[in-house]
């Protein structure tokens, strides 16, 4: 079941343009209300990280929106494992013990999780996302 995942040059990555690779900072600002409800922006962290983004293909808005939709999974992913684990007390131990089809069921169980909370904030967020992008580009 594992996929194949391409592998990222070493750290620590050094910011800017290597010769291998490149980096740009982003700053990304949280905020929560009173009400618990989250919030947020994000923008190049200094004028050298917009700089080097807009020489990428799309100016760099397809590699951000990776990045990001990438962390949010990986986030969502420890989330979900751990809400997981506060119900299943024993659950690395039945996954060290676990081999073949019982252990790629009980990844398989965690994945399903991971991916029907992604689906359901992805309903909510599309239609606000979608009206913020319209007002966005029309300017």
């Amino acid at each position: 079941m594992k996929t194949d995942v391409p592998q990222p040059p070493p750290r620590p990555w050094k910011k800017g343009k290597q010769a291998d690779y490149e980096v740009i900072h982003i700053l990304l600002e949280i905020c929560q209300d009173d009400r618990h409800r989250v919030f947020s922006s994000h923008r190049p962290a200094e004028r050298e990280d917009e700089e080097l983004a807009l020489t990428w293909r799309s100016g760099g808005l397809e590699q951000t929106a990776f990045a990001f939709l990438t962390e949010a999974i990986r986030r969502e992913a420890i989330l979900q494992t751990l809400l997981f684990k506060s119900n299943h007390p024993d659950l690395f131990q039945r996954l060290e013990e676990a081999e073949g089809e019982e252990r790629e069921k009980l990844v398989e169980d965690l994945r399903n999780r991971l991916e029907f909370q992604l689906q359901g904030v992805i309903s909510r967020l599309a239609l606000g996302a979608v009206e913020e992008a319209l007002h966005t580009v029309s300017g």
